[in-house]
């Protein structure tokens, strides 16, 4: 460690850890823990931790990080002694915290470790009280996407105090993994999420943002959900994509492509997860051909129709033929006749391949632009 490092643990570190558990070692604590005094000295505590997390950075991650996982299991004894309230609420702060902060320099072992405190959190707290239900999930929330936020940025290869501390740790040792913690979150969060709470601007995002992340990162893990909550899931998908705001519609957009692709490359049909993406093909085309939207979403719509058409192209077709001929303006059928043509101009089938991808998205916009507006029902 640092000498600069070793003196901030000394004379600030340290001293906070003694007093802390002196506190909650004492035999009388879940009694004690009621007092307001106590209470403040916790939250205090627990502030103190998240400002501690919040400092982290490459050169003072591998003493932060070992200090603060001394501290988290303690944080989930609180869970234990249903401290309740605000000592609850700064608990979870700090497994947010620090997961938001080092996650993204943790390598395997340390990452497995932060990973076990945190779903041992998760079963031991509790979100289905009503009091502070609001504030339990969008912490859940924000600590599953923080979790899930490595798969975007790792800086774990450069850190080579973590990197060296790892090694002779097989990877077979591993127990619990990021897919472990997140479905366990998700287990709680999915039953939760009523169409009133995601009034809450919030709540709302967070929750978009999170299943999102989960369904590019682990898009092979949504078919072995539950039955319920695959089903929460996709109205959940249809939800946002039909009656929530622009940038809402776009996360489930998103959420789209990578479901196809892994329906797709199982070559399985009729599975729940196969015939909702037919019934989101007809989705996308209804937002892109029939209903005005920003042209910011066109991009998202575009690749997730790409991907969608790929899976269900006769589908597909049909719903180009069942347009056409509704049409009783000669002059519109044939501008809507030239305008798919030209879109699906190849007659090769579209596959999931990017060139092509990139050739079908380049289609679109001039699709779009030709016929934009032409049969808008909103």
């Amino acid at each position: 460690m640092p000498k600069k490092s070793c003196s901030i643990f000394k004379n600030v570190l340290h001293p906070l850890q003694q007093r802390f558990l002196n506190l909650i070692n004492q035999e009388n604590f879940a009694q004690i823990s009621q007092e307001e005094a106590v209470k403040r000295e916790i939250v205090a505590t627990l502030e103190a931790l998240c400002g501690i997390a919040e400092a982290t950075q490459i050169d003072n991650v591998a003493s932060l990080f070992s200090f603060l996982m001394d501290f988290l299991s303690s944080c989930i004894g609180l869970m234990e002694v249903r401290a309740g309230g605000r000592q609850s609420t700064s608990s979870f702060e700090v497994f947010v915290e620090v997961a938001h902060k080092q996650i993204c320099y943790l390598g395997e072992t340390k990452s497995m470790k932060l990973y076990e405190a945190c779903l041992t959190l998760l079963q031991r707290g509790d979100a289905t009280a009503e009091e502070d239900q609001y504030q339990d999930l969008l912490l859940i929330m924000e600590l599953l996407t923080n979790l899930l936020s490595k798969e975007f940025i790792d800086f774990s290869d450069t850190d080579e105090v973590f990197r060296n501390q790892d090694q002779g740790t097989p990877a077979s040792n591993r127990t619990v993994s990021a897919a472990d913690v997140v479905l366990y979150g998700v287990n709680i969060v999915l039953p939760l999420m009523s169409q009133d709470l995601l009034k809450f601007p919030s709540l709302c995002n967070q929750y978009y943002k999170l299943i999102t992340f989960i369904c590019e990162i682990f898009p092979e893990k949504i078919p072995q959900l539950p039955e319920d909550l695959f089903k929460s899931l996709m109205f959940s998908l249809e939800l946002g994509m039909t009656s929530m705001s622009s940038e809402i519609s776009q996360l489930c957009l998103e959420a789209l492509s990578p479901l196809a692709e892994q329906c797709a490359k199982n070559q399985e049909k009729d599975t729940p997860l196969f015939i909702a993406t037919r019934h989101f093909l007809k989705l996308v085309f209804d937002m892109l051909v029939l209903q005005k939207h920003n042209t910011e979403m066109t991009v998202a719509a575009g690749e997730a129709l790409y991907t969608l058409v790929c899976l269900h192209q006769a589908e597909y077709s049909e719903l180009v033929e069942t347009l056409l001929s509704s049409q009783r303006d000669a002059v519109i059928y044939q501008r809507l006749a030239d305008a798919f043509n030209k879109l699906t101009a190849s007659s090769t089938p579209p596959t999931m391949d990017r060139k092509q991808k990139v050739a079908f998205l380049k289609s679109l916009e001039e699709f779009v632009a030709n016929v934009g507006g032409l049969l808008c029902v909103k």
